[in-house]
């Protein structure tokens, strides 16, 4: 089994609200074994909780990752992972990095290529997409 993340990741600020939203979806593909997963992320030295994900139960997941707005700043590194539930092995990692234009929250990334190997305590490799 392989997880992958399809679709945009979608950043917004709720009206009202006082944390920054970080939209995105992943999918289970390929054969193997679907049971329990979880995913954690963290962004700087907040770290989020984790939760749980029933793979065979439900292939494709809806994220929403609930960041407080004085947690998201500029340059922060941001790191998403998928694991297996009994083993604890890494499925997915994907890493960002936090930025504002004007009022508006982006994450920036070069990196396309998910990882089977995450370092949970290790920052992760971000890239800008550009230096426009």
């Amino acid at each position: 089994m392989k997880i992958e993340q399809y679709g945009p990741v979608v950043c917004s600020v709720p009206a009202n609200s006082s944390f920054v939203c970080i939209d995105l979806s992943l999918q289970a593909v390929g054969e193997g074994q679907r049971g329990e997963a979880e995913y954690r992320y963290r962004i700087g030295a907040f770290v989020g909780r984790s939760v749980s994900w029933s793979v065979e139960q439900q292939p494709e997941l809806a994220i929403r990752l609930r960041i407080p707005r004085e947690k998201f700043r500029a340059n922060e590194d941001l790191l998403l992972e998928v694991l297996d539930k009994r083993s604890h092995a890494v499925l997915w990692t994907r890493g960002w990095r936090a930025a504002w234009q004007g009022d508006l929250p982006v994450v920036e990334s070069g990196d396309e290529g998910e990882s089977s190997r995450g370092e949970w305590n290790v920052r992760p490799r971000c890239y800008r997409t550009s230096e426009d």
